[in-house]
């Protein structure tokens, strides 16, 4: 991996390239490092490192945008010249807004050097151990452990500088049975912190428990969401905490600000720099991360803005512009929500229902329409039916029609303890850290075939 020298002497020298009125340039570099198992047998251990530089040029009020993975003086030259031409050749576009100046950052501890050092031998050993809890068990058993270091160096024309190593970590385990299934995972900076056979024993007590489920007739039901279901709702609400998607009319919170949108004891905030997060200290334009309340009390108080939205708003970044994707700007993203916790206990809320359904995770969710968040998906790896404060006994997985807002405006208990999930199918990680709730009602509409 490049240094922090080293990565700042790219980025000059593409903004030497570029001949234009303004410029700003985003080094990432990644080495993910990946060990896969399937079956109980590890599958494939792969190491793959990728470096990419984009180039935001801006030329008579025109701006666009490239992307090269060579980093010689040769490549950042050409590219420079080709965006030249193309900016010169666009029609200009609305006022762009000022590139940032040089800017002080929080201080965060991003790094753990031992992940950045874990082996392939020691990702084996620990898969080893996980497969072999399955199999003692009658069960098999899929999944991955990868560790990542991440690099970020940014410059722009204005003077701005900025540069972060990052390291993550993570390992979730899928085991199956005859007629169950269960999940687990964990994520963290430092891959000490993760305990492999935690992460299996998760797994492997939803599949014991869920194996030979029932059906049962779809409806509305009261609902205990563990934490990764939790999370799997949040996720599908994440776009709409966008400026440019509320602009656009394509989110659910349109003309919502300062309104009552869930129940009184939802509040969310996107907090990078947060503790137990996968922290980062600036976005994608060198913004440093700040603090946004999205809902505080089931009101809607805040959005995420990049330099763009949040010049159309006559307000200041919030320090979320996403990550460039090749010739476009993707939308300012709340890449680091939380949900305060409650004082409940799991057990308790299971307790607290006469009839209902506990839920361990939520799948093939799709966002039917953003204007309403209505969301489809099902249940996975774990649904059981809760009669009298007790589970009675495994069901099948359901599939649902829900709005993720409407359905919390019934919590009725929030649990203390939290989980970190994390999503990084984008590329760059995106994390969620969430209680479990109990939900007063939620729609089912059919049974998935047993």
């Amino acid at each position: 991996m490049r240094g922090k020298q080293e990565s700042l002497e790219i980025v000059e020298r593409a903004l030497l390239a570029c001949r234009v009125d303004e410029a700003q340039v985003v080094l990432r570099t990644r080495r993910l490092e990946t060990t896969t198992y399937a079956d109980n047998h590890v599958e494939q251990d792969k190491s793959e490192s990728s470096e990419s530089v984009c180039l935001r040029v801006r030329h008579a009020g025109r701006e666009v945008w490239g992307v090269t993975h060579r980093c010689d003086d040769a490549s950042l030259v050409r590219l420079a010249d080709e965006l030249a031409r193309t900016a010169r050749d666009s029609s200009p576009e609305y006022p762009l807004p000022p590139l940032a100046g040089p800017q002080q950052y929080p201080e965060t501890q991003p790094y753990a050097p031992l992940t950045a050092l874990w082996t392939r031998e020691q990702r084996a050993e620990a898969v080893a151990l996980m497969v072999e809890q399955a199999r003692g068990n009658g069960l098999v058993a899929s999944g991955t452990y990868r560790t990542a270091v991440r690099q970020v160096a940014i410059g722009n024309t204005s003077g701005l500088r900025a540069f972060e190593s990052r390291t993550d970590a993570g390992i979730n385990a899928m085991v199956r049975g005859t007629g169950g299934s269960g999940y687990g995972d964990a994520y963290a900076r430092d891959v000490a912190q993760l305990n492999p056979l935690d992460v299996v024993e998760q797994a492997i007590s939803k599949a014991l428990t869920s194996a030979a489920p029932t059906a049962i007739e779809p409806g509305e039901y009261e609902v205990v969401l563990e934490q990764n279901a939790v999370a799997d709702l949040i996720r599908c609400l994440r776009p709409g905490f966008s400026a440019r998607a509320v602009r656009e009319g394509q989110s659910a919170l349109l003309g919502k600000r300062d309104h009552m949108v869930t129940g009184p004891l939802v509040t969310l905030i996107d907090d990078a720099p947060f503790a137990d997060g996968l922290h980062s200290s600036f976005d994608f334009e060198g913004t440093p991360r700040q603090r946004v309340a999205l809902l505080s009390e089931g009101v809607e108080t805040g959005l995420v803005h990049d330099t763009r939205t949040a010049a159309v708003a006559g307000t200041a970044s919030t320090g979320h512009a996403a990550e460039p994707v090749e010739e476009c700007v993707s939308d300012p993203v709340a890449s680091s929500i939380f949900m305060e916790h409650g004082e409940a206990e799991l057990e308790n809320m299971i307790g607290a229902v006469r009839r209902g359904l506990l839920v361990s995770r939520l799948s093939r969710l799709r966002v039917v329409d953003p204007r309403e968040a209505l969301v489809r998906g099902e249940t996975q790896h774990g649904t059981f039916l809760i009669e009298d404060g007790v589970l009675s006994r495994a069901v099948g997985d359901l599939r649902f029609e829900e709005r993720p807002l409407d359905a919390l405006r019934g919590i009725e208990q929030i649990t203390r303890e939290r989980k970190l999930v994390v999503d990084d199918a984008s590329g760059e990680p995106r994390c969620i850290i969430a209680p479990a709730l109990l939900l007063r009602r939620f729609r089912f509409t059919e049974g998935v075939e047993l």
